[in-house]
């Protein structure tokens, strides 16, 4: 795996404290030759700010490359996706081990992501904090 994510992207804004890069994402299979026909090509436009430790170097509608650490962008995965899911697998079978209604123990494990959810929602500025994209 590559050391680093990166996206070619155009400076939408500047301020004194950051810049604001919007830049297309594509899933893998986007320049398949059947992606036109093929509902799982997924092209999204994003959009991402940095610091802006750069001073006054880039304008509105500069060319730039977004980049990533890839440790990073696996953290995002394990935190929105991989760590939910165990969640709710362990709350689930948990309680149905200890003999709660199958009911119960699936809206218990809904119940539990959503609070796993709520608690990421309350520290959303550390984690923003943590995983910042630079410019290239």
């Amino acid at each position: 795996m590559s050391e680093q994510i990166v996206h070619p992207g155009k400076v939408v804004a500047v301020s004194p404290e950051k810049l604001t890069v919007g830049f297309t994402s594509s899933s893998a299979c986007a320049a398949c030759h059947a992606a036109g026909i093929c509902s799982m090509s997924e092209r999204k436009e994003k959009v991402v700010e940095v610091p802006n430790v750069y001073g006054s170097r880039y304008r509105v509608g500069d060319e730039v490359e977004v980049v990533l650490k890839a440790s990073m962008g696996m953290k995002a995965v394990w935190i929105a996706y991989a760590a939910p899911v165990v969640l709710l697998l362990a709350v689930v079978t948990g309680l149905i081990a200890a003999g709660v209604r199958d009911l119960h123990s699936g809206l218990a494990g809904i119940g539990a992501v959503a609070l796993y959810y709520f608690v990421l929602w309350l520290f959303r500025g550390r984690l923003a904090r943590e995983s910042v994209f630079t410019l290239k």
